[in-house]
């Protein structure tokens, strides 16, 4: 089958287990950029884990490094053939009831006050995750967010942004993820 003809076949689910609708290949790509050019990050904390097709991709990065992933979402979507070919001692599923409450949950608080990580907020209310979880990333930490100019956009977040927070430039990359460096 040439490319032509795979892109016609429209929402057909892909060989990773999901619609290729939800295969982000750019998205991909910015997540590889990030972790190439912050070799020391061993720890991704994903809040908003959906079908799991990032994840999947974050697990197998985590498991190359001798790392660890940590998804959080309020339930576990990932389809269970996909998940049985994952690296589990490197990738954790939390459920995430409380996640976006007044306050943050304890167990994302823990991870990212212990280490510097990779966060990636793909949730449903990334201005609430990025109030909440942004502040709390260590330095040598790298914040990134999905849908950028859709869901979540500078005015959103200025306020919460600071002088410690360095942009990273993904316009080459990606139009709809944004991402910083904490200094």
């Amino acid at each position: 089958m040439d490319l032509h003809s795979y892109l016609k076949l429209g929402n057909n689910n892909s060989c990773f287990g999901c619609t290729r609708l939800q295969l982000g290949h750019g998205d991909l790509l910015c997540l590889d950029y990030l972790l190439t050019t912050h070799p020391d990050l061993a720890v991704v904390v994903e809040l908003g884990t959906g079908m799991g097709v990032t994840a999947m991709h974050l697990a197998i990065a985590m498991a190359l490094r001798q790392g660890s992933l940590h998804m959080f979402d309020v339930t576990d979507r990932r389809i269970s053939s996909v998940r049985s070919t994952w690296p589990h001692q490197h990738a954790h599923f939390h459920r995430g009831e409380n996640v976006l409450g007044e306050f943050p949950n304890t167990m994302v608080a823990s991870v990212l006050m212990n280490d510097p990580v990779l966060l990636f907020m793909d949730n449903g209310k990334k201005r609430d995750e990025f109030r909440l979880y942004a502040p709390l990333a260590r330095p040598g930490s790298v914040i990134a967010v999905h849908d950028w100019g859709t869901e979540i956009a500078l005015k959103h977040v200025s306020r919460i942004i600071q002088p410690r927070h360095k942009a990273i430039d993904l316009s080459f990359l990606s139009a709809t993820m944004a991402a910083w460096e904490v200094q």
